[in-house]
């Protein structure tokens, strides 16, 4: 028999794959679990208990899913907004905001089914919300209950191609309400509300018979060409013909140019936010007539759709004017409309407002004019204007994701792409863009931490992070949770994630199936990757994080059941920063309430857990646990402080303690002897063996301790004897399952080994 004493001072790696359980020669094997469920790994080493959930309300509509999201106006005015069927609702300081005592909402026009789809991004007060199936959308805040939202009016596209068949459209008018008649099949009914261009020329034109005769003035824009001509089939004799232009809108008139024969010219405009015209001044008309003109070439102007005739025939309203009425091929339908789907995605990068993949465009990029987001002018290619780019690749593959980081990365079904540069902006003219990873990704918003973009596999089962390496020079993409695999390894993975960065770094992630919620502590600059997995009565829908006074506040949409049936509850995971000097502070139950107050043996107001047994726990320490009714619970004795709510179990397992004593001990029987725990700020917590359905509970309470008072909170080693022999597997399992605090900084077995 050989006895020997190691120590497990981190659990920085998390809750292990069952695959690992032979890996001893790595140093995450003694660093991870077996189990850690409502456990959290600190990046320092020990595990604490996760916190418990404060009841927040009830969705408004409970019978459709429902999804939270974020929205940040500062660190001081943050939101959780509740999205649900047709409506959104708002939430800040922890309550939800109300007019006149009634929940404050707004109507929107998204079905709870397709909530999980959408995207946004936000600058200030604004957010621009995408979904394939709707138009985009931008929600504006000006005020805690005075919200906006509408789909949004381009000023100009974007569009798709430019027409290159023969197929012509017709507009019945320059202005107002008109009509587009094309010359074959082109219109179906998904195309209302969409934009689309009308090109052609435009020409104005006189004949010059007296003098101080010219055209109607031409409005050019800079980069436009025009063509000045001026033609007489007489004598010109001494007419001399005049081209000018205008900077003031007529005030002021400035020569170009002069004509005293049959000729055309083009002018490039170099300025600008002008107005030209032709003809002749006073004095300068001699006999014959002359003919001239200034035609501008590829005019356009565009109209919204505002109804479905035929094929071949829409109405719609003209928004910029067009510059004809003859039959013209010069037409591009818009990007975007129901009939082609809307954009999936949506970011903001290098001052544009981005938006990536239609179903009908999957791979193609949109950006607005620099520092004015709602025009997708091209114009004629300049530095601020807008551009369409489409990812090229062997495979369609649709974009999923993009955020703004050193680069702006692209996650798709088909890989990982870098999109710009580091050094300077992209311009139309100069875009620099390359495929780095074909590993897919899933449609759920990525995170970025420390220069990692954190994001889910194709198929919800793996998280990657896109990272630039040194070594190969280009992002790659490793996977994070290969070591805990059984984790997110189930059947539609992962449906939404947050990052909660203070006080503690974790990436929390929605399973779908058994609405597990999946953390996992990440600090790439520590080298910390640990999964945890976290349950309770009920199945997690949607998770959210915003700043808060003392931390990154964690909300979360839970689907619960009580005697009356399902509801959804919009719920606040309580801080982890409670006053350790004020332990009743502390919330380790579920879908709990808090009271406060006088002296009661009634609490009311838990409506939502109407025939649930409840834990209890009053000024700190335990209560018999109690069954609501009408809302409501009867103690068994006063108190002035409680929290009431779902119970639920912390528990964390070592890895098999297989520690290598003189060679492997893998299958020779061990035996632990004892096992010291060091706790942090816990005054309850049990230990078992894993052959054992016993658990032994450590002693917390001294003799000096009064006995109607809540165990005070113990920091320091506590020893627990082990009397249950050899085996040839053994492990460590301390357990929570009361809502108490619990924090393990260390476990150190006393164990022996024999020779087989």
């Amino acid at each position: 028999m050989q006895r020997f004493h190691p120590e497990i001072n981190s659990f920085t790696a998390g809750e292990l794959s069952p695959r690992m359980a032979g890996r001893t020669d790595l140093p995450q094997y003694f660093k991870g679990c077996a189990t850690e469920q409502n456990i959290v790994s600190y990046v320092h080493g020990g595990a604490t208990k996760r916190q418990g959930t404060k009841f927040i309300a009830t969705a408004k509509d409970s019978t459709n899913p429902v999804k939270i999201i974020p929205f940040r106006y500062s660190t001081e005015q943050a939101y959780i907004l509740e999205f649900g069927e047709n409506y959104m609702r708002v939430f800040k300081d922890g309550g939800i905001v109300t007019v006149s005592g009634s929940p404050y909402f707004i109507a929107t026009d998204y079905a709870g089914l397709d909530l999980d789809n959408i995207d946004y991004t936000q600058s200030a007060d604004t957010m621009y919300i995408t979904h394939s199936d709707y138009p985009v959308a931008k929600l504006t805040r000006e005020g805690h209950n005075d919200w906006t939202i509408e789909d949004v009016e381009f000023t100009w596209g974007p569009f798709l191609d430019a027409n290159t068949t023969a197929v012509t459209i017709t507009p019945s008018a320059l202005t107002g309400s008109i009509t587009l008649t094309a010359s074959s099949a082109t219109f179906a009914a998904g195309h209302v509300g969409s934009q689309w261009r009308i090109g052609n020329t435009l020409k104005e034109e006189t004949t010059v018979d007296a003098e101080n005769t010219f055209t109607d003035n031409v409005y050019v824009k800079l980069g436009e060409t025009l063509v000045v001509a001026a033609t007489t089939a007489g004598s010109w004799g001494t007419t001399v013909i005049t081209v000018q232009k205008t900077y003031d809108s007529g005030t002021t008139w400035v020569d170009v140019g002069t004509f005293t024969s049959n000729t055309s010219q083009e002018i490039a405009e170099l300025v600008g936010d002008v107005h030209y015209t032709i003809g002749c001044k006073t004095g300068a008309f001699d006999t014959d007539d002359v003919d001239v003109s200034i035609t501008l070439l590829d005019q356009s102007g565009y109209v919204k759709i505002t109804g479905y005739s035929s094929s071949t025939s829409v109405s719609g309203t003209v928004v910029e004017e067009l510059p004809a009425i003859t039959a013209t091929t010069d037409w591009a339908e818009g990007a975007w409309s129901a009939y082609r789907g809307y954009p999936k995605t949506v970011t903001f990068f290098e001052q544009r407002l981005i938006f990536g993949g239609s179903d009908y465009r999957p791979q193609t990029l949109w950006a607005s004019k620099v520092d004015d987001y709602e025009n997708f002018d091209v114009g004629t290619g300049l530095n601020d204007e807008s551009y369409i780019y489409s990812l090229v690749s062997n495979e369609v593959n649709s974009i999923r994701w993009m955020i703004a980081a050193d680069v702006m990365r692209i996650g798709t079904s088909g890989g990982q792409w870098k999109f710009g540069f580091t050094s300077t902006a992209t311009t139309p003219t100069n875009v620099d863009t390359k495929l780095h990873s074909t590993v897919g990704s899933a449609a759920v918003r990525p995170i970025l931490i420390n220069g990692n973009v954190l994001f889910i596999q194709e198929g919800g089962r793996k998280l990657r992070a896109m990272s630039w390496s040194e070594e190969s020079q280009q992002y790659i993409s490793p996977e994070m949770s290969s070591k805990s695999e059984h984790i997110l390894n189930y059947q539609y993975g992962i449906t939404d994630m947050a990052f909660q960065l203070s006080p503690d770094p974790i990436i929390w992630m929605v399973r779908f199936v058994d609405g597990a919620l999946v953390g996992c502590t990440f600090d790439s600059i520590e080298g910390v990757v640990a999964f945890h997995e976290h349950t309770t009565q009920g199945y997690f829908e949607s998770v959210a994080t915003i700043p808060g006074d003392d931390r990154d506040e964690l909300w979360a949409v839970v689907y619960r059941e009580n005697e009356n049936g399902n509801f959804r509850a919009i719920e606040q995971f309580a801080t982890p920063n409670w006053d350790r000097d004020n332990q009743q502070e502390a919330v380790f139950l579920d879908s709990s309430l808090v009271y406060d107050g006088v002296g009661a043996t009634t609490l009311s107001g838990l409506d939502h857990l109407d025939g649930i047994e409840v834990n209890v726990i009053t000024e700190g320490g335990v209560h018999p646990a109690v069954t609501v009714s009408g809302g409501i619970i009867e103690l068994d004795y006063e108190t002035d402080y409680a929290v009431a709510g779902l119970g639920y179990d912390g528990i964390l397992e070592t890895m098999v303690l297989n520690y290598p004593v003189q060679g492997s001990i893998v299958g020779k029987k061990k035996s632990i002897h004892n096992a010291t725990a060091y706790f942090q700020d816990t005054n309850y917590a049990k230990i078992g063996y894993v052959e054992s359905d016993n658990n032994d509970s450590f002693k917390f309470r001294n003799t000096v301790d009064l006995m109607d008072t809540a165990i005070p909170l113990y920091t320091g080693p506590k020893t627990i004897e082990f009397p249950y022999g050899y085996s040839g597997q053994v492990s460590v399992k301390i357990i929570s399952d009361e809502g108490l605090p619990l924090t393990v900084l260390s476990i150190a077995p006393t164990m022996s080994t024999g020779q087989i």
